[in-house]
């Protein structure tokens, strides 16, 4: 609304100030008055017949809806008259007096009563059809927001489920067999879930609450096989009040763990970097050992997909993310702008 209020306002003034420079060269040229006279003369006239739209402007319409045409036109013939009243006295001025030696009243009103009903009808019609371009241009644009919206949440309620049974299965295992971390499990995932569900409705997350995940899956992971010491898990700069989309990276470290054998290989490994320049980008960057009797291309495929179109839709071109699968090894380097949150 407010982009329409600039819109019509700047229309409004730029139709207007046309008006007072047309009216402004008839003074001046046609009646041969002063530079003073043709300016205050044309200034009146034109803040006259501006006022008179500006009122058909913001009360026709509401009159038309009621369907008060007895309202509409005897207001309509009364605005029209009091223009040609106060324009046949500012010209009578400008001539000293002596306006019907040069024009007879007929004459006048048939001359300016034209131009005058052209004018505003102009102003108004293009106010109008200004507003409902605009309003259309808004729709569409809402709309748009709208399915992008819908596209980036049914994205994540893919991925989510995905990461929630994997690790639910993992903490199973741990209690049927009385594994003493089963408790430290169950917190690492309560932390993870309530960041999931009170801190990422929104289109941002601190990127600190992204982060203190990473590590609580990380930690689930790592309780897993206490003797891995190939899950390394490296962060710099990441504190403050950077923003970065929520589960993004969080699901990324998911997938990695979903298809490295870290956890069942003695060479395997997974490495992740997480650092943050002096321009707020952010380079995360993941290293992992693939399953052998896996396919190779799994672990680039509905997932990577998946995160991919959310960065589309959150940061389009303000991110760049490649990835690499070769000799069992993969690479992912994703870099984001990030933004900092207000206060």
């Amino acid at each position: 609304m407010k982009y329409f209020a600039e819109y019509n306002r700047t229309t409004f003034i730029g139709f207007w100030g046309s008006v007072f420079i047309a009216t402004f060269i008839s003074f001046f040229t046609e009646y041969e008055t002063s530079f003073g006279l043709s300016f205050i003369g044309s200034s009146i006239i034109t803040l006259l017949l501006a006022s008179i739209a500006y009122i058909y402007i913001h009360y026709y319409f509401s009159l038309s809806t009621k369907k008060n045409w007895l309202v509409i036109g005897l207001a309509t013939v009364a605005l029209f008259a009091i223009s040609l009243v106060v324009e046949y006295l500012v010209i009578d001025w400008i001539y000293g007096g002596s306006l019907l030696s040069y024009y007879p009243l007929w004459k006048f009103i048939l001359s300016c009563l034209p131009v005058n009903l052209f004018v505003v009808a102009v102003s108004v019609l293009l106010f109008y059809f200004g507003s409902g371009w605009m309003k259309a241009v808004q729709d569409k644009a809402d709309l748009r927001n709208e399915k992008l919206s819908t596209e980036l949440n049914l994205l994540k309620a893919q991925i989510n489920p995905h990461f929630l049974f994997n690790t639910l299965n993992n903490i199973y295992y741990y209690a049927s067999t009385q594994h003493p971390e089963t408790p430290d499990m169950i917190e690492k995932l309560s932390n993870i879930l309530r960041y999931i569900v009170y801190d990422c409705k929104a289109e941002r997350a601190l990127l600190k609450k992204e982060i203190e995940s990473l590590e609580n899956l990380f930690s689930l992971y790592q309780i897993k096989n206490d003797e891995q010491k190939s899950i390394i898990f490296e962060k710099s700069n990441c504190n403050g009040n950077l923003q970065i989309a929520p589960l993004v990276l969080l699901n990324l470290l998911e997938n990695a763990f979903k298809h490295s054998d870290a956890l069942l290989n003695d060479e395997g490994f997974i490495r992740v970097r997480a650092k943050v320049d002096e321009q707020d980008i952010l380079h995360f960057q993941i290293s992992n050992s693939v399953k052998k009797n896996g396919r190779k291309e799994s672990q680039t495929g509905v997932g990577q997909e998946n995160i991919r179109k959310q960065l589309d839709l959150i940061y389009k071109h303000k991110y760049d993310l490649k990835t690499e699968l070769s000799n069992d090894r993969f690479h992912l380097n994703l870099d984001i702008q990030l933004d900092r949150k207000d206060g």
